[in-house]
């Protein structure tokens, strides 16, 4: 949210806000975005022919931001109302196990830095980058700063 101010804003002035902000955040850059899996039967899928056995990656930060589903997807938008939907977490019997917990440890931490650090940026020039990996999205630091008080 540093890089959307308005979000960030928005949820300093109303933290009724951020379940949704949090399921939008994980929707716009989740922390997974692939999966590995191996095909159990042939079948074809978008029009291509997988054979049994077939490995497959699946991109599912790219389904967050399928259009048909999630009209306008390109943007962070907080009140999206479908943000739930998304992948981030996987899907059918590979679905996270903690997916409950983890969102309620982001929603308190929006909490309490909202709170907190209520001028929280990020530092001057600061360009995120990521580790090398086509299966996880982790950035090796994230600067930020805020107004002493």
């Amino acid at each position: 949210m540093m890089d959307n101010r308005d979000a960030w804003d928005a949820v300093r002035a109303d933290s009724s806000l951020i379940p949704n902000a949090v399921e939008e955040m994980l929707r716009f850059m989740p922390s997974v975005v692939g999966w590995r899996r191996k095909a159990r039967h042939a079948t074809t899928v978008g029009g291509v022919d997988l054979p049994e056995g077939a490995e497959i990656l699946m991109i599912t930060g790219s389904a967050n931001r399928d259009e048909e589903h999630f009209p306008s997807g390109e943007p962070l938008d907080i009140t999206r109302q479908n943000a739930r939907t998304h992948m981030s977490f996987g899907y059918g019997i590979h679905y996270c196990l903690g997916f409950q917990l983890a969102k309620m440890e982001a929603q308190e931490l929006v909490a309490q830095l909202s709170e907190r650090f209520p001028s929280l940026r990020l530092a001057p020039g600061f360009e995120a980058e990521y580790l090398r990996n086509i299966t996880f999205r982790v950035p090796t630091s994230v600067m930020v700063e805020w107004d002493q008080v």
